[in-house]
């Protein structure tokens, strides 16, 4: 492998009531940790809780055992929301442990001290709250290494009133702020 950049194309939101309405395809996955607002009808995006990959992104999101891993995270009367994004099979891997490499959600472990693939450049575009623009990943290499742990997980700042998708290909719900 060389050094390489992707262009990521991320899709989203999906509250987690909302995740069997998405389109069943590989790709990343990015899931936050949300508070709804019933009044205004907004969700406040808080943090990326867990950055993964899959060969059916729905099927992933649907397991018992991370769905009870990524809700233990989460403060009481908040939820999840997903954000997706399709990436070709062969560099998936190394995508997602760039994204995980670099914004160290709480819910992942590997790829979290270092990065196994050569220099990962990654370009987000579309949905990309709490997400860094561009990324670079290198191997070997701890992002931040001289930070504190509890300063490297805590920098973003919530996204407010962010858009809701409903159905995958058909209507979605605009809300105010987007």
């Amino acid at each position: 492998m060389a050094e390489q950049t992707f262009v990521v194309n991320i899709t989203g939101y999906w509250l987690d009531r909302q995740r069997n309405n998405m389109t069943e395809s590989a790709g990343l996955f990015f899931v936050y940790e949300a508070k709804f607002n019933d009044a205004d009808e907004t969700v406040d995006l808080l943090r990326i809780i867990h950055i993964g990959e899959a060969a059916n992104v729905v099927e992933k999101l649907n397991s018992a055992e991370l769905q009870a891993a990524w809700n233990a995270i989460i403060l009481p009367g908040h939820e999840l929301c997903y954000a997706t994004a399709s990436v070709d099979n062969h560099y998936l891997v190394r995508v997602a442990a760039a994204y995980i490499n670099t914004h160290f959600p709480p819910g992942n472990r590997e790829y979290m001290e270092s990065f196994p693939f050569d220099q990962t450049t990654v370009i987000s575009t579309g949905k990309t709250a709490l997400l860094y623009p561009v990324i670079t990943a290198r191997r070997n290499m701890l992002q931040l290494h001289n930070t504190p742990n509890h300063f490297r997980r805590s920098i973003m700042i919530p996204a407010r009133a962010i858009q809701i998708q409903h159905e995958p290909k058909q209507s979605r719900k605009l809300v105010s702020g987007e």
